[in-house]
């Protein structure tokens, strides 16, 4: 080969080398469907945590393993991914769906990754809101969350519900429990540390490693054998601490943490202390995370016989007037009364009203499966009316941003003008105002980034999830219905999920009903001495003069 030869190679080398790294990703050139104006928003999306710098951890912006979407742009190949690990009945408990219809399973996971992942992806959704959703999560059974102050009964309720103790649990009038429990299904009594629990694909909960050591520490998973469980998955949380203990001692952000639990529990119940009906300051911003998952909640006046029969509605009132300020919703929210744990009614003339009480609450939460189906479905449409809403305002504010000069006073304007951006936001786009974020809250994480650098959403991304809401959902729904017409779907009965049960009449329940079955509860001729020591001493009765120490 001559020389002029060779010197042509080498300038063609050169050029396609030079051609390859100006094109995106690993050098593919994109192909029709989506096109530059998505990968404009990739990189937007890229500039825009770089500008964040050291503020958010990495584990914030990266995907998990099952949260990688089949579709990333056009002709952009997948990055590899190692293969699942197989199943692990003894940590997950889940050898399958439990939305009882696998084929809607598959399809809401599809439409997710499909339709609302990769958008979460652009609009920086994990920085503002939480974690991306997993495979696991729409697999899972429904989850119970327990909130409340330290000592209210949160354990005891977890044990009363199965009859039997589980591993991990502490009962005591101090703080006891100082970590987050999840009470799953398991093979045989087990407890498994957070960071292995967080570790396995299989469950939930490996979205909780973006908290970090220290939380996970504090995280454990306490499996048994109990047939509540084949159907539910129940969570105790750490009481409610006053001051700064609350923020500090805890070494995590307790109340992001429990946020992420909000958001995923199916059922969220809120334990009040009949004794004890002052709302600190530290439990009134935790019931403040309940907005907007005000269907979940349900309120549980626990040790209520411990108070004369007249003082009760006294307590039940003063129990209003307290939620009054702290929980801003037009609805009412259902209250339980009674006293959940093995020992004796103080008082029978009650007997017959909290044991109806408890029929009710049971029948509630065994409810949860046969309605987890449009329960994931319910939860699919909130996540994307709020993911269309937020691509939406990051959109205006990168707009609204000046090409070269003023940037920074440009932002300062908006920032301060937010109520003004959202008004905009939703004329422009016909959004209801009920879909938007807090506003404070939006306002205080936007301003860490950069408005300039902020992604710029394609349309044809809002349109998608329009798609999903509009055309997809219905037909899940659609699903739902036929699956329940063909009668296999059943409501569970109490006897199944609660065989240490036994029968016990309650007044004005219908003889061809199930009996309600109520907990063997201890003898108190046994234990009178005891039980007036542990519910109060000498003085814990009327008004809770002396006090009533917790059941953990």
């Amino acid at each position: 080969m001559g020389l002029a030869a060779q010197i042509c190679v080498a300038v063609a080398a050169l050029s396609v080398g030079a051609f390859a790294r100006s094109l995106p990703g690993d050098g593919l050139p994109p192909s029709g469907g989506v096109g530059a104006a998505e990968l404009a928003a990739e990189r937007a999306a890229e500039r825009a945590r770089a500008s964040l710098g050291s503020r958010v951890p990495p584990s914030r912006v990266q995907l998990a393993e099952g949260d990688i979407p089949p579709v990333l742009g056009a002709g952009r190949p997948l990055p590899q991914v190692p293969p699942a690990r197989p199943r692990m009945e003894s940590i997950s408990g889940d050898s399958n769906t439990q939305l009882g219809i696998p084929e809607l399973a598959a399809r809401l996971k599809k439409l997710y990754k499909e339709k609302l992942l990769p958008l979460e992806r652009m609009s920086l959704y994990s920085d503002f809101y939480g974690s991306f959703l997993t495979d696991s999560h729409f697999d899972s059974r429904p989850m119970v969350l327990l909130i409340g102050p330290y000592s209210v009964g949160k354990t005891s309720f977890i044990k009363y519900l199965l009859g039997r103790s589980f591993p991990g649990e502490r009962i005591g009038p101090e703080p006891t429990t100082d970590r987050f429990i999840v009470v799953m299904a398991g093979n045989e009594d087990r407890v498994t540390p957070g960071n292995a629990l967080a570790a396995n694909s299989e469950t939930p909960f490996q979205p909780l490693s973006m908290f970090g050591t220290q939380f996970l520490n504090k995280l454990e998973a306490s499996q048994l054998n109990a047939p509540i469980l084949q159907r539910l998955t129940l969570v105790d949380t750490p009481g409610v601490l006053s001051g700064e203990r609350q923020r500090e001692m805890r070494g995590y952000d307790v109340y992001k943490v429990t946020e992420w639990f909000i958001e995923r529990a199916d059922r969220i119940l809120l334990l009040f202390d009949a004794h004890k009906l002052d709302i600190s300051d530290e439990f009134k911003r935790v019931i403040q995370l309940l907005r907007g998952h005000d269907d979940k909640v349900r309120l549980v006046l626990n040790k209520a016989d411990a108070t004369e029969p007249q003082e009760l509605m006294r307590v039940y009132g003063a129990l209003m007037w307290s939620l009054g300020s702290v929980v801003q919703t037009p609805e009412v929210i259902r209250v339980f009364m009674g006293s959940f744990w093995e020992r004796p009614f103080r008082h029978d003339g009650l007997k017959e009203l909290f044991l109806a009480e408890e029929r009710d609450l049971v029948a509630d939460l065994l409810d949860l499966p046969r309605n987890a189906a449009v329960s994931k479905i319910n939860e699919l449409v909130k996540r994307a009316r709020l993911v269309k809403v937020h691509a939406a305002l990051l959109t205006f504010l990168h707009d609204a941003m000046p090409s070269m000069f003023g940037r920074e006073a440009a932002q300062k304007r908006l920032l301060a003008n937010m109520l003004e951006v959202f008004k905009r936001v939703q004329q422009q786009h016909k959004l209801p105002p009920g879909d938007f974020p807090d506003i404070e809250r939006f306002t205080r994480m936007a301003g860490q980034f950069s408005f300039a650098d902020l992604p710029k959403i394609a349309p044809r991304r809002l349109q998608l999830v329009d798609e999903l809401l509009e055309v997809d959902v219905p037909e899940l729904l659609q699903m739902v219905r036929q699956h329940q017409r063909s009668g296999t779907t059943r409501r569970v009965s109490t006897t199944a999920a609660l065989p240490h049960l036994k029968s016990s009449a309650v007044a004005g329940k219908a003889p061809s009903a199930e009996p309600w079955r109520a907990l063997p509860r201890r003898d108190f001729a046994n234990g009178a001495a005891a039980g007036a020591t542990s519910r109060g001493g000498a003085g814990g009765g009327a008004g809770g003069a002396g006090g009533a120490p917790g059941r953990g």
